[in-house]
């Protein structure tokens, strides 16, 4: 299917650049970069300096080859999500019933007979995949456990709003920003109309309240906010009995790097692969249940490494991560110290980790 990039507000993403993660010292250094593009670092860190990106770039536009250049891409979310609804329902067999789920029933066996409507109606399939988000309307009744990271991932709250892209703090429009903040960070997502921006923190280091003014004086405008919460909690085993959770009904911890979008593609592909090839049997969920475990474990390290390997030392927040045992993530420091492309640019500024 042929993407209308400009339909769908897409901008192209060539990496995140983290600001003031480094240390409370403003300097070119007090930054680093995470590229897609991992074997060309030197071009990314052009494309940052110099906002030269139609100069490094427009050789691999609207080319299939990018001639092993990695770039994602921002969307509108709302738009993403009518484009794909569409596309669905214009060459598929699926129909969409626009309604709430109430609540479900259950048989003898503990499989979800039907799920209860709005309107009292009852549908019953085979298969049900919970996407009612923190609302968990399927999978809480499946008496499933959680694993908690909040010992090493302490955010758990954000503000976020839209903003004229004239008004944003930072001028590049092919990015990721996250610019560290008192108790937190904060992300600038440019797009072709408007800039997502929000304050991801932790209350237990700054109120909603004194969160939303530190937020205000950074933007230089008062935001009218959408309020978002979390507990840095998954659901261990997503897969059980005739029920999947999916999405934030599975889980969520902080949005850095993208964890929330990465695990709907992970647990889709996964499910998929399952479902296409292999006989549905408790063997099949185990195997579902295990891979999407590691990979949450994996990427709950990976954002906590964001906080460790920093050398912040000027904030409560910053500070509590100064104290945090590495414990079971040892392995991971010794695995990003035996990166090579990171150890030769330690010197340089470009990457920094406390050891």
């Amino acid at each position: 299917t042929k993407f209308n990039f400009d339909k769908i507000g897409f901008t192209n993403k060539a990496g995140i650049n983290y600001k003031n993660w480094y240390s409370d010292k403003p300097s070119k250094y007090n930054r680093w970069y995470h590229p897609f593009n991992l074997g060309d670092i030197p071009t990314f860190i052009k494309l940052v300096d110099n906002f030269d990106y139609d100069e490094i770039m427009s050789p691999y536009a609207d080319k299939k080859d990018t001639g092993g250049f990695q770039f994602g891409y921002h969307h509108d979310t709302n738009r993403w999500m009518s484009f794909v609804k569409d596309l669905v329902l214009n060459n598929t067999n699926c129909n969409c019933i626009k309604t709430n789920v109430n609540d479900c029933e259950l048989d003898e066996s503990g499989n979800i007979k039907s799920i209860i409507l709005e309107d009292n109606t009852k549908m019953g399939a085979d298969l049900f995949i919970d996407c009612t988000g923190f609302h968990r309307k399927l999978i809480s009744k499946m008496n499933v456990e959680f694993e908690d990271y909040s010992d090493i991932l302490k955010c758990n709250s954000a503000i976020a709003t839209h903003i004229d892209t004239e008004k944003q703090n930072d001028a590049p429009f092919y990015w990721t920003t996250a610019t560290a903040m008192s108790s937190g960070w904060n992300w600038n997502i440019p797009l072709k109309d408007t800039t997502g921006v929000g304050y991801v923190y932790s209350n237990e280091f700054i109120s909603d309240e004194e969160a939303e003014k530190e937020f205000n004086e950074y933007l230089g405008i008062k935001g009218d906010y959408l309020k978002l919460k979390w507990d840095n909690k998954v659901v261990k085993q997503p897969w059980t009995n005739n029920c999947v959770a999916i999405g934030l009904s599975s889980g969520f911890f902080e949005p850095l790097e993208a964890f929330g979008i990465q695990s709907i593609l992970a647990s889709t592909d996964l499910l998929f692969e399952l479902l296409k090839y292999q006989e549905i049997d408790q063997q099949a969920k185990d195997h579902y249940n295990n891979r999407l475990f590691m990979h949450t474990k994996n990427h709950a390290y990976f954002i906590a490494l964001h906080y460790i390997l920093n050398k912040r030392n000027d904030t409560d927040f910053s500070k509590q991560y100064r104290k945090i045992s590495t414990g079971g993530i040892k392995k991971y420091f010794d695995y990003y110290d035996k990166l090579k492309f990171m150890k030769d640019r330690l010197d340089e500024g470009l990457y920094s980790y406390n050891q």
